[in-house]
């Protein structure tokens, strides 16, 4: 999303003020996927609640939303929204590099490397990682 429609979605919601996750669920009423990756790396139970209420609708927004959690919970939605949106949740495996998470890019690769954006997610997926596999 561009930083023109981030400021624009400010505009129109209003920055933040008081509990982030109204503020998310307003977003989610003009950009759903936004709001959804938004919820990257937060496991809490307001972020697994708005998870679940957008999961049927915005399975990609809310696979991608799924990045920098590597707990047992986000294993399971990723195995679920699997199919929904490869190359989101490629990308949701991002921040990630345990050995759960290279057992999953590669079984992503011989599964969708065909589909579209799944390359791409995967590559993001490994960004800022240090370690050698990652190299």
């Amino acid at each position: 999303m561009s930083v023109e429609k981030i400021n624009e979605l400010k505009i129109k919601t209003g920055a933040p003020k008081g509990d982030l996750y109204d503020w998310y669920r307003e977003i989610s009423k003009i950009a759903p996927h936004y709001a959804a990756s938004c919820l990257a790396g937060l496991d809490t139970d307001e972020a697994w609640k708005l998870r679940e209420e957008w999961k049927s609708g915005n399975p990609r927004g809310v696979a991608q939303g799924l990045a920098g959690l590597d707990t047992e919970k986000s294993w399971q939605w990723r195995n679920e929204l699997l199919n929904s949106g490869p190359d989101s949740t490629a990308r949701s495996l991002a921040g990630i590099d345990s050995e759960r998470s290279w057992s999953m890019r590669e079984e992503f690769f011989e599964k969708f490397k065909d589909k579209e954006g799944v390359k791409e997610g995967l590559a993001e997926s490994v960004a800022g990682l240090d370690s050698d596999k990652a190299w």
